[in-house]
C-alpha cells in the first residue's frame, strides 16, 4: 500500500481542480442544450467598402511582407490602414513608401495593440467603410483572403478566418507553439463555432462589421484586445461565422524566452478580462443564459493553473524530502494528456520527430507562467519572432545609456 504524505495530498487535490477544468472546458458547451438552439436568420446590409487594418510597433522587418500580399489581393481593400505604435524604427516611412495610410500614434500611458485599436477607431469615426479586416504586422493571408471573409461579413458581424502556421517545425519552440494553436482550433474554436456557440475571436485575421463596432462602442482595455472582443460579442449577442477558407499565416517565437514572454503578456491579459467580465458574464448566467457559462470556464483557465503551480510546489518539496512516485505519476500523466491532444486531431504537416516532447515542455511552463503573471503582471512588449529582434532591442537600449553617461 502506497502511503501518501500531507504535502502530496495537497499537492494532488490542486494539480486535479486544475486538470478537471482543463479536461472539462473543451466541452462545456456541450452540457447545455440551449446552447445549441438555433436562432433566428438576420439579414445585414452589403458590405461595398473595406479597409485592411494593421497594428505595428517596431515592424520594419515584417510590414513589408503583408502590405505586399495586400496590394496582390484578389479582391483588394479600398484602403489600408498602418497604426505605428510608438515605433522608433522605419515602419512607418516603409508602410508609406508602400502605399499604405499610415496613422502614427504616440506613447500613451498603458499602450500595447488595444490602445492602438482605440486610435485607430477614433482616427477614423468620419471615414466612410463598411467593415474592417484586422491584421498583425507578421501576419501573412492569403492572397484571397479578403474574398473569401467579405461573404461571412455579408451574413454576420464579425469573420473570423482559419489560423495556420508559417514556421510550425524549424525549432522547439516553434512547433510547441504552433501545436497548441492546432489544438485549440480543433478543441475549441472548430466546434464550438460549428455548434453555433460563441468561441474566441483571434487578434488577427477577423473582420468586423463597422455597423457593429458603432452598436458596441467597442473600447479595447486589455492586453488580450481579441479576448476582450470575444466576451464582449457574446454579452451582446453579435452574430459571427467562421470562415476556413480566408486563411492565413503567422510566425511563432523561434526561442523559449520569447515564448515566454509572448505567454505572461496573454495571461496578464486574460486575467485583465477575468477581472472586467467575471459579474457580466455571472449576471447573464444567473438570468438563463448558461452560453456564458463556457466563457466563464475558460477565463477561470489561468487561476487554475495557477493552482496546479502551488500543487507542484508541494509535490517538489515532497519530493525533497524522498516521496517522488507522485510527481513522477503527475508527469507521467501530462505527457500522456499532451500525447492525446496533439494525436487525436493530428495532421502530418504539423507532426515531427519532436513534436510530443516539444509541447509536452511547453505545457509543463504553463502554470509557472500564470503563477508570475497572476504575481508580477507583465507591462512590457516583446517581439515574437526572431532572436535578433531582442537583440537589436538590447545594443539600442545600451547605446542610450552609453548616449546619457
Amino acid at each position: 500500500m502506497i502511503e501518501v504524505s500531507l504535502m502530496e495530498m495537497a499537492g494532488i487535490a490542486l494539480i486535479a481542480a486544475n486538470e478537471l477544468g482543463i479536461a472539462v472546458s473543451p466541452y462545456v458547451f456541450r452540457l447545455f442544450p440551449r446552447l445549441r438552439k438555433k436562432k433566428e436568420a438576420r439579414t445585414f446590409a452589403e458590405i461595398k467598402r473595406v479597409a485592411a487594418v494593421i497594428c505595428a510597433h517596431n515592424e520594419e522587418s515584417t510590414i513589408g511582407n503583408i502590405l505586399t500580399v495586400l496590394q496582390n489581393q484578389t479582391r483588394p481593400a479600398e484602403a489600408v490602414y498602418v497604426v505605428a505604435d510608438n515605433c522608433s524604427d522605419r515602419t512607418a516611412e516603409i508602410a508609406r513608401s508602400m502605399g499604405a495610410t499610415v496613422l502614427v500614434k504616440a506613447p500613451t500611458e498603458g499602450g500595447g495593440k488595444a490602445d492602438a485599436l482605440k486610435f485607430f477607431l477614433e482616427a477614423t469615426r468620419d471615414e466612410n467603410f463598411d467593415g474592417f479586416v484586422f491584421f498583425d504586422a507578421d501576419t501573412i493571408p492569403n492572397t484571397d483572403f479578403i474574398e473569401h471573409i467579405l461573404p461571412g461579413l455579408m451574413r454576420a458581424e464579425m469573420a473570423v478566418g482559419y489560423h495556420s502556421f508559417e514556421n510550425h517545425s524549424a525549432t522547439w519552440s516553434e512547433a510547441a507553439n504552433s501545436m497548441l494553436g492546432h489544438i485549440m482550433w480543433h478543441h475549441f474554436f472548430e466546434p464550438r463555432y460549428k455548434a453555433g456557440v460563441y468561441s474566441l475571436v483571434m487578434g488577427m485575421g477577423y473582420g468586423l462589421r463597422r455597423s457593429y463596432l458603432e452598436r458596441l462602442q467597442w473600447t479595447p482595455r486589455t492586453r488580450t484586445e481579441d479576448l476582450a472582443l470575444s466576451l464582449d460579442a457574446a454579452l451582446t449577442d453579435a452574430e459571427f461565422v467562421l470562415c476556413p477558407e480566408a486563411e492565413f499565416r503567422d510566425k511563432q517565437p523561434e526561442t523559449w524566452l520569447v515564448s515566454w514572454h509572448r505567454m505572461r503578456r496573454w495571461m496578464t491579459g486574460d486575467l485583465q478580462c477575468l477581472a472586467f467580465y467575471f459579474v457580466p458574464l455571472m449576471k447573464q448566467i444567473c438570468h438563463g443564459d448558461f452560453a456564458k457559462a463556457d466563457f466563464l470556464f475558460f477565463l477561470l483557465s489561468i487561476p487554475t493553473f495557477v493552482l496546479k503551480a502551488l500543487g507542484m510546489l508541494c509535490l517538489i518539496a515532497a519530493t525533497c524530502l524522498g516521496d517522488w512516485k507522485v510527481l513522477l505519476f503527475v508527469l507521467v500523466f501530462d505527457f500522456a494528456s499532451a500525447a492525446y491532444a496533439i494525436l487525436s486531431k493530428s495532421r502530418k504537416r504539423h507532426l515531427q520527430s519532436f513534436s510530443i516532447p516539444a509541447f509536452y515542455f511547453f505545457y509543463q511552463q504553463l502554470p509557472w507562467i500564470a503563477l508570475s503573471s497572476f504575481l508580477s503582471p507583465t507591462r512590457h512588449w516583446v517581439p515574437g519572432r526572431e532572436a535578433p529582434c531582442l537583440q537589436l532591442k538590447k545594443n539600442e537600449e545600451l547605446s542610450r545609456r552609453k548616449g546619457g553617461q
